[in-house]
C-alpha cells in the first residue's frame, strides 16, 4: 500500500479590497474629514488610497507645534485640492516661509488661516507679512498672532468678502507712509 501525502485544502482567493470598491466620492469624503497627517497615512491602507490625499477636496492642513516648516514646503506643492484650513506655528528663522505659503493657499481657496509667529526672547523684531495675505478672497476666518506687521495692500486688493471671524493679537498694520492702518474692507 502506498503512502499518500496529506492533501491541503486550497484556500479561496482573497476577496477584493473592500476599500477599493468604494466610490471615489466616498473616499474623498473620508479623507476630507481627517487631519492631514492621518490623510497622508491612508496611502498605506490600500492601492485605491495611494496618493489620493493629494487631491482630496477641503483638507485641513493643520500642523502640530514643533513641526519643521520644511515639511509644509514638501506638502503644499503636492496637494492640488482646495484647502479648508491651514494652521501653523512659525518659529523665528522660518517666518519668511509664511510669505511663500500664503499665495499658494490663496490659489487653493483657503477658508480658515491661523498663523502664529513665535519669537526668541532675545529678538523682539516683528515679521513684516507680505501683502499677499489680501489675495485670500475665500477666507471666512483669519487668526494672526505673535507680533507680525502687515504691509499695506495694493489698491483694490484689500478685500475679504467672506470674512466672518477676525482675531488679531500683537499685529500691526503699516500704511503706505510706513506706520498706521492701511485699511481693510471686510
Amino acid at each position: 500500500m502506498e503512502a499518500s501525502s496529506p492533501r491541503r485544502k486550497s484556500r479561496p482567493p482573497p476577496p477584493p479590497e473592500a476599500v477599493a470598491s468604494l466610490p471615489p466620492e466616498i473616499l474623498e469624503q473620508v479623507l476630507s474629514s481627517l487631519p492631514l497627517r492621518d490623510a497622508v497615512r491612508t496611502s498605506a491602507v490600500s492601492r485605491a488610497w495611494r496618493r489620493l490625499w493629494e487631491s482630496a477636496p477641503g483638507l485641513a492642513l493643520e500642523w502640530r507645534p514643533g513641526t519643521d516648516a520644511a515639511v509644509v514646503d514638501g506638502v503644499l506643492p503636492r496637494y492640488s485640492g482646495p484647502v479648508r484650513s491651514f494652521e501653523f506655528d512659525l518659529h523665528q528663522g522660518s517666518f519668511w516661509r509664511a510669505d511663500d505659503w500664503v499665495p499658494h493657499l490663496a490659489d487653493k481657496g483657503v477658508q480658515i488661516l491661523k498663523l502664529h509667529f513665535s519669537y526668541d526672547s532675545f529678538s523682539p523684531s516683528a515679521h513684516y507679512m507680505d501683502a499677499s495675505i489680501f489675495s485670500c478672497r475665500e477666507l471666512i476666518s483669519l487668526d494672526l498672532s505673535g507680533g507680525c506687521k502687515i504691509l499695506a495692500a495694493p489698491s483694490g486688493l484689500a478685500r475679504f468678502p467672506k470674512l466672518t471671524r477676525l482675531c488679531l493679537r500683537e499685529v500691526g498694520f503699516l500704511g503706505n507712509g510706513g506706520e498706521g492702518f492701511g485699511g481693510v474692507d471686510c
